[in-house]
């Protein structure tokens, strides 16, 4: 197909046209919020290894502090050694002590060492005597080291915390039990006349090769830097080695002191001239932070997001491709059926729709039409329409039944159906009226009750699709579906409300249809009443009408009633003079209604000409 013979010329089809570009323009922007909900999909899975690791990591120290206490009960193991603790941190010359003294002190921190066995060994400042011991636990030794700066303040009663370079800017004496090593700092008191004096702290020693541990348990792949900081800033561990500075660090301080913890929600963070993924958890009752930070350059490439927008945009091109070509080709053969019903509408029984390659809808109704027409053709050729009239009379009654202008405005509404992208609405519609049409070529001249409310069904679907402003409602009652009368006899009254009895402008359009046995002086009747709450009959209007309808078809040259007319002198003809159809208002004076009194005989004794005329008059 070449793109400059594809036209958009009708109104229709620019409205239909545009709504598919409303529709690719919406699936554009629902396949963009997609892709960024994708997208943080994708960072989040990403994350959640490191947020868990963080959490790990954060557990791991907490813990540690936790157990602090646990660890120092061993001292109250041996006996008289907390208080042998006590008086060597309030003499200045510890070998004035005892030996048995000095044993139980000694073996007092060995316990504590063999309780945690992660402790690598303890500091003890005292207070009083401003001087700073290191117990070896390896060689169970006690030294003595000099301080090179002023002890750090710790708050008595409060477990603190000292980093690497604390614990090595505190003694020149100091020796590092590992290469990175933190401290959790207590205090040592005495309770003296129901008064705590603080003699001194003990630091019990840790090395933060443990915290490696837990982060090298985990997959990560990504640049990262984990760390574990005090509220001052002071490094505990961080996973670069660099302990000396904590600058480039990003937390976020609570917004009130609290014991709780509190886990802030990854950021991408700016620092120096790269972005990083940040997030921290800060832990008020031992105030310390644990924390991470990701270079965002190392997260992904961003290829489900993309994916998901290259396929929306594939998508949208081929809905549009497809929607031409399917529009092209149900144009052309909606065209085609088109000129064939209008040939055949104009009488030219002889033509017959080319058929075409495929096996689609529009094959099988090409197909089912021409065999149609076939039908149709013969049984115009050879069919009496009434056994009791002249043959002409009955020819004429049946061409009559083909509406020219129900076709046209059929298959115009079929085309703006095609038109506006709805191939299975204008199937269903050319499906309706071939059926309806079909009818025409019944040879039978006379139908059940039942056969004929089918095609007024029929006929009220194909309306339905031209027309949104009725509704419509058959009551017959079951036992009538088996008596017969002449074909076509309600759908031209049907098609006459339609024309003449259906406001455009009103939306409460109503038509229905009652149909009761009833029985008057001895005799049954079936008696059809076809109301609308249309403008009602004016008295003028309905003695012209009775006139129409009492004159032959023939007789009646005008188009205003002739339908009437037409019903009403086929059912004289099957069923006598004195038997028809009775026009008028409603009740109420609104309205209009047609009422048919026919006598219930069966389909099979019409069509076998059992039934007798019967002179009764209409009750």
């Amino acid at each position: 197909m070449k793109l400059h013979k594809f036209r958009i010329t009708g109104f229709y089809s620019k409205m239909l046209l545009f709504c598919i570009i409303i529709l690719s323009t919406i699936s554009l922007i629902l396949a963009a919020i997609v892709s960024s909900f994708a997208k943080k999909y994708e960072q989040a899975e990403f994350l959640k290894k490191y947020d868990l690791t963080l959490n790990n990591l954060h557990n791991s120290f907490e813990l540690k502090q936790r157990n602090y206490n646990a660890a120092l009960d061993s001292l109250f193991d041996i006996p008289y050694a907390y208080n042998d603790l006590c008086t060597f941190l309030q003499i200045s010359n510890p070998y004035d002590l005892e030996v048995s003294t000095n044993k139980n002190i000694i073996t007092a921190l060995n316990r504590i060492c063999d309780f945690d066995s992660s402790c690598i060994g303890i500091l003890l400042f005292s207070n009083v005597t401003k001087q700073l011991y290191q117990f070896d636990p390896k060689y169970s030794s006690l030294n003595q080291i000099p301080l090179t700066t002023t002890w750090p303040e710790h708050s008595p009663f409060t477990l603190g915390i000292m980093n690497d370079t604390q614990l090595m800017s505190s003694s020149t004496g100091f020796k590092k039990p590992s290469s990175n090593t933190y401290g959790l700092v207590g205090t040592i008191f005495k309770n003296i006349s129901k008064t705590n004096k603080v003699l001194g702290q003990i630091i019990l020693l840790y090395p933060t090769s443990e915290f490696l541990s837990v982060l090298n348990s985990y997959p990560l792949s990504a640049e990262y830097a984990y760390s574990i900081t005090d509220s001052k800033q002071n490094v505990i561990f961080r996973s670069s080695g660099d302990y000396a500075d904590s600058s480039d660090l990003f937390l976020e301080y609570p917004a009130s002191n609290s014991n709780n913890v509190v886990s802030y929600p990854t950021v991408t963070t700016a620092i120096g001239k790269e972005d990083y993924f940040t997030s921290s958890i800060y832990n008020g009752r031992y105030d310390f932070y644990a924390s991470y930070q990701i270079k965002k350059a190392g997260y992904g490439t961003g290829y489900t997001q993309n994916l998901i927008l290259l396929l929306a945009l594939f998508t949208c091109a081929c809905s549009i491709s497809l929607y031409v070509i399917t529009f092209q080709m149900a144009r052309k053969k909606v065209r085609i059926i088109q000129k064939g019903m209008s040939k055949i509408g104009s009488n030219n029984l002889t033509y017959r729709i080319p058929h075409s390659k495929g096996q689609d809808e529009y094959s099988h109704i090409i197909t089912g039409f021409n065999r149609m027409c076939d039908d149709l053709q013969k049984n115009v050729e050879q069919s009496y329409v009434y056994a009791l009239q002249q043959k002409n009379a009955e020819l004429y009654a049946l061409q009559t039944s083909i509406n020219p202008h129900f076709l046209y405005n059929t298959l115009e509404l079929i085309r703006v159906q095609t038109l506006h992208g709805n191939p299975a609405s204008a199937s269903q519609m050319i499906l309706l009226l071939a059926k309806i049409y079909r009818n025409q070529t019944n040879r039978e001249m006379f139908i059940s009750l039942g056969e004929e409310l089918e095609q007024c069904e029929n006929l009220m679907s194909l309306y339905q699709y031209r027309f949104q402003n009725f509704e419509y409602e058959f009551y017959i009652e079951d036992a009538l579906s088996l008596y017969g009368l002449p074909k076509n006899t309600l759908q031209p009254l049907i098609e006459n409300y339609f024309v003449h009895g259906l406001d455009k402008n009103r939306d409460d359009n109503y038509l229905k249809l009652d149909g009761e046995l009833i029985t008057t002086e001895g005799t049954p009747y079936i008696k059809l009443t076809l109301s609308n709450n249309g403008q009602a009959i004016t008295e003028e209007e309905l003695k012209g009408l009775l006139v129409k309808l009492n004159q032959s078809v023939f007789e009646n040259n005008e188009s205003s009633g002739f339908a009437l007319a037409n019903v009403n002198n086929r059912l004289r003809i099957v069923f006598g003079e004195n038997y028809g159809i009775q026009p008028g208002s409603l009740e109420d004076g609104t309205g209009f209604c047609i009422t048919l009194m026919i006598p219930p005989v069966l389909t099979a004794d019409l069509r076998e000409k059992k039934h007798t005329v019967l002179p009764k008059a209409m009750p």
